[in-house]
């Protein structure tokens, strides 16, 4: 199927499944951008349903339509032929697309960090929760801190990011509010988006790299 419509599903799993879910932290506008950037802005997204477990995505080359139950972690991504493309439980995510590459995601409540994550895309001492994804060029990590010092915390990240040899993007998405921060960086041939977020007592941070379309 259509790389664009695999990746969006992708990422549709880390929505669903990450640290009490990345769309109750960050909220549906920056969940949507996480979506559009995974797809290099080809997907255009459905997410007024997001809280009761379903979402549709849209793109020139056809759909896929996401159905479950967010609470549970349980739910299955369809194309629009009505093939199943990513498939979920409560301890792990899977898609495999029709070439047979296979991306997994790990991660859950008190989880630390994975030993694959990459060392261009660094945590915080003391971070928890951490959920990771990696298939087909896109790969995203995502963690919490224990209390709400967004500005701190995010300018903390940011710091490692710029050290690992990220450089701010041109015309890059940048946008900093009372309870979320997102900026987007570049280096060689990949794309960093970085969101930072306020939820529940805790500070949610998300890296999500993807390679230059």
């Amino acid at each position: 199927m259509n790389k664009n419509l695999l990746l969006a599903g992708a990422i549709t799993a880390l929505v669903f499944t990450g640290c009490q879910n990345v769309q109750d932290q960050l909220g549906n506008k920056i969940a949507e951008s996480v979506i559009n950037t995974a797809s290099n802005g080809q997907v255009k997204v459905n997410i007024d349903d997001l809280n009761k477990g379903k979402m549709d995505i849209t793109t020139k080359d056809g759909s896929i339509a996401l159905n479950g139950n967010n609470g549970s972690g349980n739910f299955t991504v369809t194309d629009n032929s009505g093939k199943t493309v990513v498939k979920a439980d409560a301890n792990s995510t899977t898609i495999t697309d029709d070439k047979g590459n296979v991306g997994t995601f790990k991660g859950g409540d008190g989880a630390g960090r994975p030993a694959d994550a990459p060392a261009d895309m660094p945590s915080l001492d003391g971070a928890t929760d951490f959920n990771y994804f990696n298939y087909s060029g896109m790969t995203s990590l995502t963690f919490a801190m224990t209390d709400e010092n967004l500005k701190g915390y995010c300018d903390q990240l940011t710091a490692k990011i710029e050290a690992a040899g990220w450089t701010a993007a041109k015309d890059a998405l940048s946008y900093e509010g009372a309870d979320s921060i997102t900026k987007t960086y570049a280096k060689d041939n990949d794309n960093l988006t970085v969101m930072c977020g306020l939820s529940d007592g805790k500070t949610t941070l998300v890296l999500q790299k993807s390679v230059k379309s």
